[in-house]
């Protein structure tokens, strides 16, 4: 057999398997539909059982633009904690650190450097005053 023909033959055999993977991939994906709709029927039927609503299940949240009936939007709003000098662009403290606070960070500054400070209303510093 010369080079050229093991050549060829290889090429075949390739051609062949990446025929018969498609093939299996297809057969893994059926599979793996057929046991995601076994698995959600039964939780389909106990939300109509329940009657559940697609709020009530977490699904969406109601904005308060759309707020229907006096529902409210589930998500809680939270007051931004930090806030950039520059830019005065305000950060929560929550999810992923903002690149302005990244580079502050790397650039050695301090995190607490970046804290809002609540102006205190009506005199409620409370530790000022001795119980009493």
């Amino acid at each position: 057999m010369s080079e050229m023909q093991v050549e060829m033959n290889l090429n075949d055999a390739l051609e062949a398997n990446k025929i018969e993977q498609a093939a299996l991939l297809e057969k893994i994906k059926a599979r793996d539909a057929e046991q995601r709709t076994a698995a959600l029927a039964p939780v389909l039927a106990a939300i109509k059982q329940h009657g559940f609503s697609a709020v009530e299940l977490r699904f969406k949240t109601l904005s308060p633009e759309r707020n229907v009936k006096g529902a409210t939007d589930l998500r809680s709003k939270v007051a931004p904690k930090y806030r950039d000098p520059e830019t005065s662009t305000t950060w929560t403290g929550r999810g992923k650190t903002p690149a302005w606070m990244a580079a502050h960070i790397a650039a050695g500054r301090d995190k607490s450097e970046f804290l809002i400070e609540l102006p205190i209303l009506d005199g409620a510093d409370k530790s000022a005053t001795t119980p009493g």
